[in-house]
C-alpha cells in the first residue's frame, strides 16, 4: 500500500515537472517581452536619464512633476474623453449596423458583412491617412460636401481648429474598429434563440420592445466584451492621433501615449516617460480588472 502511495506521488510528480517543462518557453518569452520591460519601465521612472548619461536616481520627483505638469493633466483629460466619447460611438454603432443586418429585412447579408469589416482590415496608418484626406480644408470630400449642399459655414479646418481637432480624430478612430466589433455582434446575435423572438413577436411586441427587451438583455456577455476590447483601445490612440495631428493643434489632440513619445523620444527624458507609461499602465490594469470582474458577475448571473 505505501509501495503504491509513493509510486502515485512519482507520477504526480513527473506529470507536473512535464506540463512545466511544456510552459517553460511560453514562460520565458512571457517574462521577457513583458515582465521584465515593465519592471524596468517602472524602475525607470524613479530616475532621471536621457538616454545616454548616468541614470540619477531622483526617488518619486517624476511623479511630483507630473502630477503638477499641466501638459499631463490636459492629455488625461483628452484620453479620458477619447475613452466615453470613442467608445460609445464605436460600440453603439457596431451594435446597431450588426441589429440591423441580422435582424432586419436587409438582402445582401453576406455584403453588408464584408462591407463594414474593410476599415478594420487596413492598418490605422492607412485609414488615418484616407481621413486626413477627407478632412482637407480645401479639396476634401467632407467640405466639399457642405459646400455643395449649401452649408458653408459648416465648413471648417477640421484638424487644425482646436474645438473640432479631437472629436474629428475619434470618428476617424472609431471608423477604424468598429467593423472588429460589428463582427463580434453579429456572431453574438447569430447565436441568440430565436424561439425568444416568435414568442415576443406572438404577444404583439413590435421591433422597438423586441430589441429592448430580448437582443439586448441576451447580448450581456457580448457587451461585456465589446465594452472592455473597445476601451482598452481607446486608451491607446497613438496611431491615429500621430498620423493625423501629432497631438496638436496647440495640444488640443494630445492623449497620454502620444505625450509618452513626446516627452521620451523627442525629448529624451526618459525616466519622466517612464512615469507617465506607468500612469497608463495602472488605468489599463484597474480597467480591464474591472471589466472582468464585470463579466464574471453576468456571467454568473
Amino acid at each position: 500500500m505505501q509501495f503504491t502511495k509513493s509510486k502515485d506521488i512519482k507520477v504526480g510528480l513527473r506529470r507536473h515537472l512535464i506540463g512545466w517543462m511544456f510552459l517553460l518557453p511560453a514562460i520565458l518569452i512571457y517574462a521577457l517581452f513583458l515582465l521584465i520591460p515593465i519592471g524596468e519601465t517602472i524602475l525607470l521612472s524613479f530616475f532621471e536619464w536621457d538616454g545616454l548619461n548616468q541614470p540619477i536616481f531622483i526617488g518619486l520627483a517624476n511623479y511630483e512633476r507630473l502630477f503638477t505638469d499641466r501638459y499631463f493633466w490636459l492629455s488625461l483629460g483628452h484620453t479620458l474623453t477619447w475613452m466615453v466619447l470613442g467608445v460609445l460611438l464605436t460600440v453603439g454603432m457596431a451594435m446597431m449596423l450588426a441589429v440591423l443586418v441580422e435582424d432586419g429585412k436587409v438582402r445582401g447579408r453576406q455584403f453588408f458583412r464584408y462591407i463594414f469589416f474593410i476599415p478594420h482590415i487596413m492598418s490605422i496608418a492607412v485609414a488615418a491617412r484616407i481621413w486626413t484626406a477627407l478632412y482637407e480644408p480645401s479639396y476634401g470630400l467632407i467640405n466639399s460636401v457642405l459646400n455643395l449642399l449649401g452649408l458653408e459655414s459648416q465648413a471648417r479646418i477640421w484638424l487644425g481648429d482646436p474645438q473640432v481637432a479631437l472629436p474629428a480624430i475619434i470618428v476617424a478612430w472609431a471608423w477604424h474598429l468598429f467593423g472588429f466589433l460589428f463582427v463580434l455582434y453579429v456572431a453574438g446575435l447569430q447565436g441568440l434563440n430565436r424561439e425568444l423572438y416568435d414568442a415576443a413577436h406572438v404577444d404583439g411586441a413590435n421591433g422597438l420592445q423586441v430589441f429592448w427587451h430580448v437582443t439586448l438583455p441576451s447580448l450581456n456577455r457580448v457587451h461585456t466584451m465589446v465594452l472592455s476590447l473597445a476601451i482598452i483601445a481607446s486608451l491607446n490612440p497613438f496611431g491615429v492621433v500621430r498620423t493625423m495631428t501629432g497631438g496638436g493643434p496647440f495640444y488640443a489632440t494630445e492623449v497620454l501615449p502620444s505625450l509618452l513619445y513626446e516627452q521620451g523620444l523627442v525629448q529624451n527624458r526618459l525616466g519622466y516617460a517612464s512615469t507617465t507609461g506607468v500612469i497608463l499602465a495602472i488605468m489599463t490594469f484597474v480597467i480591464t480588472l474591472v471589466f472582468i470582474r464585470l463579466r464574471e458577475h453576468v456571467e454568473e448571473s
